[in-house]
């Protein structure tokens, strides 16, 4: 279900097919393909906020909680409603 969100919540917010392609891979991959995905998706719109917070729980997988972090600091501050899991 939480997958599902993401997905709606990334699709929403692109409007080219790269874009979309991106979004979806970004919450559908897991480790290196999951950051490189979400990676992809915020050059494309660095303003989405659950493209970083989707990247900082694919870094947390990896036990790279340094940028796990600092990506989750940047989804809070671009929406105030999310929080560090």
């Amino acid at each position: 279900m939480l997958k599902r969100l993401a997905v709606l919540l990334l699709l929403g917010c692109g409007s080219t097919a790269a874009w979309a392609d991106a979004a979806k891979d970004c919450v559908d991959k897991s480790g290196d393909e999951a950051v490189a995905a979400c990676t992809e998706t915020i050059r494309l719109n660095p303003k989405n906020a659950i493209a970083f917070y989707m990247r900082g729980t694919a870094y947390r997988l990896k036990d790279d909680n340094d940028r796990a972090n600092a990506d989750f600091d940047q989804a809070i501050k671009l929406d105030p409603e999310l929080r560090r899991p």
